[in-house]
């Protein structure tokens, strides 16, 4: 048997990028159709008019929130139980009334988002949330 000689293997390994390309290019592709440049999960919210009235003229039911949890309403300091009757009255004698919400800045979220849910279930619909400042009174 006549033995051949096999060809010794160069020290240069050619590969083939056309292959890894078409992969980029697909990946790419796939990405650019998958991903939403759009936030479709906005909160629509309308904004106020100019129309030129000033809330005096409106009559605004004014709430207050501050720091100790105490809750105002028209000025009077009163608990959760007896801000829900009395809203509600005053929501039912004055449905388009505006109802205006005085938060102090050391003030929890969750205790304004409460407040807001209290005045959404007795059956207010436009409410105001206003932030007090430091060395504004909350009344």
């Amino acid at each position: 048997m006549i033995k051949l000689a096999k060809p010794k293997p160069s020290g240069k390994v050619l590969v083939g990028l056309t292959s890894l390309v078409d992969v980029v290019f697909i990946l790419l592709i796939f990405f650019m159709l998958a991903s939403s440049f759009n936030d479709w999960r906005g909160i629509q919210m309308s904004l106020p008019s100019t129309s030129g009235e000033s809330v005096e003229n409106l009559n605004p039911i004014l709430l207050s929130l501050d720091g100790g949890n105490r809750i105002s309403f028209e000025n009077q300091e009163i608990d959760s139980a007896e801000l829900a009757l009395r809203l509600s009255a005053a929501i039912k004698a004055g449905p388009d009334r505006q109802i205006i919400v005085r938060v102090a800045a050391e003030v929890p979220l969750q205790d304004s988002v409460n407040l807001l849910d209290l005045i959404d279930r007795v059956g207010g619909h436009d409410a105001l949330l206003i932030e007090k400042r430091d060395g504004e009174e909350v009344s």
